[in-house]
């Protein structure tokens, strides 16, 4: 099977967990024998590097000098390594047509809806309300999407407007090494342990690091906890950050830089002695389209607690959950984790059997069976009519043919993009209604037999 991984995604969040998540996919599926696996990558973005037994493994080609390389056979599928990648909202810069003609098929994966679902902190102008909106316009044309957890699989449903089928959930995984720790392998035990509690955190509001810091402040003060203890918040601190942790702590006795303590960046390394000799790792985010920390934290030996709200409350326990939003529900766990040694024992020995069943090598193999099922199903070019509107006709006037999603693909020019939501809801066959825009898109993995102007 011939992949090519759109890996711009990855040039532009390399350093972030979308990239991390797509050069780990990566890697599984490169070392999977029934892949042929081909990235694509952009000379206009920053670079990557790949292990040097790998690189014998993939071809690279540049977006810029696509038209130049000779290719024997099409790729089975151009992956989309990020549906909703910031910087694109037209067509070609997210499908670009030179490329997807030479895929059979396109499918894509989808790892959040963080500026959907939290608008008031992202879409705050017209411009970036109408890029995701265009964004979300042209979903409609991959073939099936990746998702990293349920909770962004269900996600999809609700705001894409596509059915069960169109979804498949591949989770992802922490990487063995890289996270391992003297406690990767040994049974839970304080005494062994710092007092410290981790918070590989960001510094946006929607981690809840300012939720985690009084709840820190409250348990602290009840003396409960011992003197030693602290909260380590692991992450890029901006000045909003510093800010908000300090207020959190105004009035306790738990202080800025003693008990509660904000690493800014550290190494890699830093961050790991943290968090492998942490007594827990606290995860209270209100939405996280995976929450990949969780994995880290028990592939490095130490318990993981986190939010009941969206993918978070896949990866723990029901007893090592809380509700962010019940303040007294926090500060309960972060007590107990300090006073009840077998708490921080069944979260760990739960995240333990978790990491067999959730990681790279099963993300990949999951992947690669749906492609295959995808490859047998879909391949075959259907000989449909395309029903392309001219001017601003009204949908009404399309009507019959949307409804026969089997015969006819229909390009209609929509006035607005709630238009094009509507018209995705509130028909069945949802997967044969595109912007007009779409056409050539469509047209070159279709082969339409006839096109019929309206």
């Amino acid at each position: 099977m011939r992949i090519l991984f759109d890996f711009r995604s990855y040039q532009l969040s390399y350093n972030r967990g979308i990239g991390r998540y797509m050069f780990s996919l990566a890697t599984s599926l490169i070392n999977n024998d029934m892949v042929d696996l081909s990235l694509l990558v952009s000379n206009e973005l920053k670079g990557f590097e790949l292990a040097q037994t790998l690189k014998s493994k993939v071809k690279v080609f540049e977006l810029e000098k696509f038209n130049d390389y000779t290719l024997e056979t099409n790729f089975d599928f151009f992956l989309k390594g990020n549906l909703f990648d910031e910087q694109y909202y037209t067509p070609n810069d997210i499908y670009p047509l030179d490329v997807i003609k030479k895929c059979n098929n396109v499918v894509a994966i989808i790892h959040d809806f963080i500026p959907l679902i939290f608008a008031g902190n992202y879409m705050k102008n017209d411009m970036a309300r109408n890029i995701y909106a265009k964004q979300i316009v042209l979903s409609n044309y991959p073939i099936h999407f990746f998702a990293n957890s349920q909770c962004t699989a269900e996600d999809g449903k609700k705001y894409l407007a596509r059915p069960d089928e169109d979804f498949t959930v591949i989770y992802g995984g922490a990487d063995e090494q890289e996270f391992y720790t003297p406690n990767s392998s040994k049974p839970y035990d304080a005494k062994n342990r710092s007092n410290n509690v981790v918070f590989v955190a960001g510094n946006n509001l929607r981690k809840n690091y300012h939720g985690a810091t009084k709840a820190f402040a409250r348990a602290f003060e009840t003396g409960k906890l011992p003197p030693d203890a602290k909260l380590y918040l692991i992450c890029s601190a901006n000045d909003k950050f510093t800010k908000n942790v300090k207020n959190e702590l105004k009035g306790y006795k738990a202080k800025f830089g003693k008990q509660v303590i904000v690493t800014d960046y550290i190494s890699d390394k830093k961050m790991l002695d943290l968090l492998g000799n942490a007594r827990a790792s606290i995860f209270p985010s209100f939405y996280e389209g995976l929450g990949l920390p969780i994995l880290e934290s028990y592939i490095a030996g130490t318990p993981a607690f986190a939010s009941n709200l969206s993918s978070t409350k896949e990866f723990v326990n029901e007893i090592s959950s809380f509700d962010p939003y019940k303040e007294d529900e926090f500060v309960d766990t972060i007590i107990k984790i300090y006073n009840d040694e077998e708490f921080c024992r069944q979260s760990l020995s739960f995240g333990r059997q978790l990491v067999k069943k959730i990681n790279w090598s099963n993300a990949a193999a999951t992947m690669i069976a749906k492609l295959e099922k995808l490859a047998k199903s879909k391949n075959k070019k259907t000989g449909k009519t395309a029903v392309v509107a001219q001017d601003d006709t009204l949908l009404e006037k399309l009507r019959p043919f949307v409804q026969n999603g089997t015969e006819y693909d229909v390009f209609a020019n929509f006035k607005s993009i709630k238009e094009y939501s509507d018209c995705l809801k509130n028909n069945e066959n949802k997967g044969n209604v595109f912007p007009t825009e779409f056409f050539e898109y469509a047209n070159c993995q279709q082969n339409y037999k006839e096109k019929i102007s309206v």
